[in-house]
């Protein structure tokens, strides 16, 4: 484990917001058709991981917490659907060849994402914060980045062992 952990105190809020921050940045240029081709597939290639790293430990983390409340149990379950969405749009992406398909499906996919951060950002996690103790919070941001770290390693490792990355291919 990096030290990371040992430094300082991690709200699970704050460590969701920063993926968000950086999330956002991809999607952007994600969507912007006017960017050639091999640059957004470079984009994409950052992109896609660190999604897959983001999705599993929120939902096994701040969904998890959210889903004890009734008033919030929704948002969580709605949060779930649209991670299962995203992933599988990254699974498709990742095996598409055609150029056309291809920036299609990472424009709705980059448009999905938006949407779902701006959901948590203006509705759901201040609502939390407001009914949620620091310290749980605290723990719950610990248990996220290592959980991410596990994902983010296990997706490194399936693209490895996978025989061909067709969304770094140039067409």
């Amino acid at each position: 484990m990096s030290d990371l952990f040992n430094t300082s105190e991690h709200d699970i809020i704050d460590v969701i917001l920063e993926d968000h921050k950086r999330l956002k940045e991809y999607a952007e240029a994600l969507k912007n058709l006017e960017t050639a081709l091999p640059e957004r597939q470079k984009v994409f290639r950052h992109f896609a991981p660190l999604l897959l790293a983001h999705t599993r430990p929120e939902e096994l983390t701040w969904y998890a917490e959210i889903e004890k409340y009734g008033d919030q149990k929704i948002e969580g379950i709605e949060g779930e659907v649209e991670h299962a969405l995203a992933e599988q749009l990254v699974a498709e992406i990742r095996k598409t060849n055609d150029m056309n398909v291809w920036s299609a499906k990472v424009k709705v996919l980059a448009e999905l994402v938006e949407h779902h951060i701006h959901e948590e950002e203006d509705e759901h996690l201040p609502e939390f914060k407001k009914n949620s103790k620091k310290d749980r919070r605290l723990e719950l941001g610990e248990k996220y980045l290592r959980l991410k770290e596990d994902f983010h390693q296990q997706d490194s490792a399936d693209q490895d062992e996978s025989p061909e990355h067709p969304s770094a291919a140039h067409f």
